[in-house]
């Protein structure tokens, strides 16, 4: 699991600085020319002109912004992300065990490749058909029972039932939810607060959104290594402390205008942020319950529901107060995220005694 969400910080990383930032205008552009009385400073952002103009209808659309660009590439790479999936669609069925009869069957084949001289020097062919039969019927069976051991063995993971299992999944449910919730508007208005709230350059928000999906994927190494020292559940717990710890920093950042606060805060989140997704259903896997199709599928519908719901929330909320809001509502996001893990983790410490 942490490798699997490994892959997706890396288009976090890419998209911000790669793909967008160089198409976006500078915030303001210095303009010397006969028609000023000075260097003159055009503001695109405020649509400001400092500076002593003689002829300011000269202006018109000095630097024209290329963004529609950047969908175009991400557009791009949407498509081409569906070729692997359409190369297996023609390929043929991916059954599990339709692959182990495949298999099977092309052991068989090379064993009587591998023999055909000796059958035909001896002429024990029929012999030989039948040993080959009994150790090809031996190999079904013992896989057979294989599988059966790891279906028994997922089934006695099912610890908990009843009202117990409905809460725990409601939490972890909301645990995802609210995590996506944060993650989509930090993806979404980081950019908007450095540039209209912290004053900050394109390059520099830019650069720092980059910055905390790079630091992003270092923590998805991080927890690869982290899942091998600590259980699944320690280590969401660890996550989640060290999460409100850099987002604690970053609200006495915004409150006091602190830049350098900003530039450790924000990324540092993103390094134990990421490790919150994949560690809490493997504790579910682990702890719980076997993650069925069910189990997944209500995960995803309040990861669903918190992307839809919270960037447009926080929006109003910035345009209403401040855009110092931002950090605030990411905060709360931080700490109820981290109050129904407490839940679920609680009950279920609770009922494995």
């Amino acid at each position: 699991m942490q490798l699997l969400y490994l892959s997706y910080t890396i288009g976090g990383f890419m998209s911000p600085l790669v793909f967008t930032e160089p198409f976006m205008a500078p915030k303001e552009i210095h303009i010397a020319s006969d028609h000023y009385n000075d260097t003159s400073c055009l503001n695109l952002t405020d649509h400001r002109i400092n500076g002593n103009l003689t002829n300011p209808d000269d202006i018109e659309k000095p630097f024209a912004t290329e963004i529609e660009y950047a969908f175009i590439i991400t557009t791009a790479l949407c498509a081409l992300s569906c070729v692997p999936y359409a190369v297996m669609s023609y390929i043929g069925d991916f059954d599990l065990k339709a692959g182990k009869e495949q298999n099977m069957l092309v052991k068989q084949t090379s064993i009587c490749e591998s023999q055909s001289d000796d059958c035909i020097e001896v002429g024990d062919s029929a012999e030989l058909h039948n040993d080959v039969t009994t150790e090809l019927k031996h190999d079904i069976e013992e896989a057979d029972d294989n599988e059966e051991d790891e279906v028994n063995d997922l089934e006695r993971r099912d610890k908990m039932s009843g009202y117990p299992l409905i809460i725990v999944l409601l939490c972890v449910a909301m645990v995802n939810g609210l995590y996506s919730a944060a993650e989509q508007s930090l993806g979404d208005y980081i950019v908007t607060f450095c540039l209209d709230y912290l004053n900050w350059e394109n390059r520099e928000a830019a650069t720092i959104n980059s910055l905390y999906w790079l630091v992003s994927f270092l923590g998805g190494i991080g927890g690869v290594v982290l899942v091998q020292v600590l259980s699944s559940g320690r280590l969401v717990l660890l996550a989640h402390v060290c999460w409100l710890i850099a987002f604690i920093g970053a609200m006495f950042a915004t409150v006091y205008y602190i830049d350098i606060l900003i530039w450790i805060c924000v990324p540092i989140s993103g390094f134990f942020m990421v490790q919150i997704i994949p560690a809490s259903i493997s504790w579910t896997e682990e702890s719980v319950c076997k993650v069925t199709g069910k189990v997944m599928s209500l995960i995803m519908i309040a990861t669903g529901m918190g992307l839809a719901s919270n960037p447009p929330f926080v929006a109003y909320i910035m345009q209403i107060f401040s855009y110092a809001s931002f950090m605030y509502i990411i905060m709360v996001d931080a700490a109820a995220c981290f109050s129904f893990f407490l839940i679920g983790y609680t009950i279920t410490y609770m009922c494995s005694k």
